[in-house]
């Protein structure tokens, strides 16, 4: 489950992140991503609900201390990942999608 929470908050900062006027968006930017820029209103909604479905998966997991704790820690971290790697074009969804199964499986497997 928190790899699930984490890649809630990844989509969730990823859709503000394209709200900015700052990026420069490339020719192979998908579509929603585009419709989503030309909806902000929408956005922000989508970003905060998949926010708080984060924040709740931690809180219920962790109790209510450590799940905020670990929300607002997974945020900065998600928040770094994105400002750092997004404008190199490192990020593709078919790599954000291998990682998640591999943590998904190793968090079953595992722990």
């Amino acid at each position: 489950m928190y790899s699930t929470a984490f890649l809630l908050l990844l989509v969730a900062f990823y859709v503000l992140y394209n709200l900015s006027s700052r990026i420069k968006t490339n020719a192979n930017h998908p579509s929603l991503l585009v419709y989503l820029r030309e909806q902000q209103r929408l956005s922000r909604c989508i970003s905060l609900g998949l926010a708080i479905i984060a924040l709740t998966i931690l809180t219920l997991h962790l109790g209510i201390g450590a799940g905020i704790f670990s929300w607002i820690v997974a945020l900065m971290g998600v928040g770094g990942f994105i400002v750092v790697l997004t404008p190199f074009s490192f990020m593709r969804i078919t790599q954000l999608l291998l990682m998640y199964l591999f943590f998904v499986v190793v968090e079953i497997f595992i722990f």
